[in-house]
């Protein structure tokens, strides 16, 4: 979207300045070929036909196409620009219309660069900015941008003067029931933001799609907020068919040094949206709590994490760098059933526990160890069947040079180990117990695996060798 309007004001800003009509040796106009050499780049190629009326209040062009290398990207049809041409010598854009007959979205464009993360802004123009209406009869986006093709009518309007700007935005779809309604403010000076997103989609719309949530239900989504960046909250609310699912608060608050805080505080009945039959891992009950930091780096610190459902309880902290090597952890997570039966997890193989529980703890302030114990009871799965699993694992976390480390030494033992296989089961035994030691250094593209030992009854294996990492398919 910010290419588009990008594109957009390259158009407009140009046109009360060149007034050349002098033809080039293509063939094209000189206004044709400035806007379109100008907008043109490797990678890019932007055509425009049939531009009329640069001089007048009713500008015109037939088509506007956006290409890459592999074709056509975007297109539009029948673009009419009403505007004051007037209003640039007292420096301001009064746009009274953009209309639009078709846009025809077929894929995603190629991806920009990352951004660097800093503070938001509105950009500052050389000139006010105001369109009253933004019109498009039809907006078609093909399958490939969304996972499903849709057709709409899009109306907008947005103004931008002085570091202020104010936005809405209506989207209605012609060839099923759905809408979305935005408003935004943002004023640069206070940091001030107002919100006010609402989705409402029927039975088998984009959102459930993208959930995948079961039977694809009517979904409505709405976001609402009002405040400056440094204390700013919204309300949002999932429901289907008419009925909330998830709500709560989300917040942002303003810290030293470019630092933004932030917060979810989030409940609701989810099970309706699950496959029914993981409906009883979650229950009629599902709560997210977490607060944390963002740096202008990309580094993050979570302090509380705290995720609860009817069979899984798990809280935490979390703190990593801008590079991503954890700068501290601590996590416990212990899942069953209240009642005491089985528990099935909500994997892609079906799979039952009796219990689970799960550490982990490093602090890089008090050394490189890390250490962290799993112990799983009556694992049940078609192919196994473990009585009892212990995991226990320490190692260090830390860097050589600017590379990042990470080693670990394992210690394992299984006990009731029953494989569906007999000839398996007769191989292996019912106990097997272990050590292992794995190291990555980042750069190496492999995962160093030194003195694996699988021990059973009668019978002991050492293993030793590179792994390599998932890019390459674990060769």
């Amino acid at each position: 979207m910010a290419r588009l309007w990008a594109i957009f004001w390259l158009i407009v800003l140009p046109l009360g300045a060149f007034a050349q009509t002098d033809g080039q040796p293509d063939g094209r106009d000189y206004l044709t070929a400035l806007i379109e050499d100008n907008l043109s780049s490797a990678g890019r190629k932007v055509t425009l036909t049939g531009f009329t009326g640069a001089m007048s209040s009713q500008a015109h062009l037939d088509t506007l196409t956006i290409a890459d290398d592999t074709g056509v990207w975007i297109s539009l049809t029948d673009v009419t620009l009403d505007w004051a041409r007037s209003d640039l010598l007292l420096g301001r854009l009064t746009v009274n219309r953009l209309t639009a007959q078709e846009i025809h979205l077929r894929r995603l464009p190629p991806k920009s660069p990352t951004a660097e993360a800093g503070s938001f802004a509105l950009p500052s123009l050389p000139v006010a900015i105001n369109i009253g209406s933004i019109l498009a009869d039809k907006v078609i986006l093909d399958a490939p941008v969304l996972g499903q093709a849709l057709e709409a009518k899009i109306t907008a309007s947005l103004s931008l003067n002085g570091g202020q700007g104010a936005g809405n935005l209506a989207i209605d779809r012609l060839d099923a029931k759905g809408a979305i309604k935005l408003a935004v403010t943002y004023d640069n000076a206070t940091t001030n933001l107002g919100l006010d997103l609402d989705i409402a989609e029927g039975a088998g719309g984009i959102l459930s799609q993208v959930l995948r949530i079961p039977d694809a239900p009517a979904i409505d989504f709405t976001a609402k907020g009002q405040g400056p960046l440094s204390d700013f909250a919204a309300k949002i609310d999932l429901s289907s068919d008419g009925v909330s699912r998830l709500a709560g608060d989300v917040k942002l608050s303003g810290q030293a040094s470019d630092i933004t805080g932030f917060s979810a505080n989030l409940t609701g009945d989810m099970a309706p949206l699950l496959v029914p039959k993981y409906r009883d891992f979650f229950g009629n009950q599902v709560s997210l709590l977490v607060n944390g930091t963002y740096g202008p780096a990309g580094q993050i610190d979570i302090p509380q994490l705290d995720v609860s459902a009817k069979a899984l309880h798990l809280t935490g902290a979390l703190s990593l760098a801008a590079d991503g090597l954890p700068q501290r952890f601590a996590l416990q997570g212990d899942i069953r059933d209240p009642a005491g039966g089985a528990v099935l997890l909500p994997l892609a193989q079906e799979t039952r526990i009796g219990s689970a529980k799960v550490t982990a703890a490093f602090d890089r302030d008090l050394g490189q160890d890390w250490s962290a114990n799993i112990a799983v009871q009556n694992w049940d799965r078609s192919d196994l069947q473990i009585a009892n699993l212990a995991v226990n694992a320490t190692g260090k976390i830390a860097r050589d040079g600017a590379a990042r480390l990470f080693d670990a030494k394992l210690d394992y033992s299984a006990e009731g180990v029953q494989p569906a296989s007999a000839a398996q089961s007769d191989a292996l035994g019912t106990v097997l117990w272990g050590d292992a030691a794995l190291r990555w250094r980042e750069g190496d593209g492999v995962v160093t695996l030194t003195d694996a030992r699988v021990n059973g009854d009668g019978y002991g294996v050492t293993l030793s060798g590179n792994v390599g990492l998932l890019a390459q398919g674990f060769p």
